[in-house]
């Protein structure tokens, strides 16, 4: 799991020590195809990894992206707060890790230091999302 998550962008300026805390907060879920993960406008307390398989974004009923081993996706309602943006579907049998929002922030869990590097990270995802739409707030995307 540790080499795992070494390789997954939210991770990989984390020391090891840390990584072997967040591994055991990584549940992880089987889904089959066409297993929807989340709806648009559920409420969003979680992040998702792709261990296994592939998953696509819908977003107002458009295919928008597709996620693979090692993408994150989820985030978007984490920062904001808010609902889920999109819908995302299994194009086959996968296996995703989730882990919960409050976790990534918890200093019981990891170091403040990891969590701002993670948050960071994250922060850098969200806004590579913006730029090829024009867009200069996540509320903008979050209603395309």
């Amino acid at each position: 799991m540790i080499e795992f998550l070494k390789s997954v962008s939210i991770f990989r300026e984390l020391p090891e020590s840390e990584l072997e805390k967040l591994a055991p907060l990584a549940t992880a879920r089987e889904c089959r195809e066409n297993q929807v993960v989340f709806n648009e406008s559920d409420h969003g307390r979680t992040i998702f990894i792709v261990r296994e398989g592939q998953f696509s974004l819908f977003m107002g009923g458009q295919k928008m992206t597709e996620f693979r081993p090692g993408d994150v996706f989820g985030e978007l309602a984490l920062i904001n707060d808010s609902l889920r943006s999109g819908k995302v579907i299994s194009d086959g049998d996968g296996i995703l890790l989730e882990i919960k929002g409050n976790d990534l922030i918890d200093p019981n869990r990891i170091s403040p230091s990891s969590s701002l590097s993670i948050i960071r990270v994250l922060a850098r995802q969200v806004t590579s999302y913006l730029k090829p739409q024009n867009l200069t707030r996540t509320e903008e995307l979050i209603r395309m």
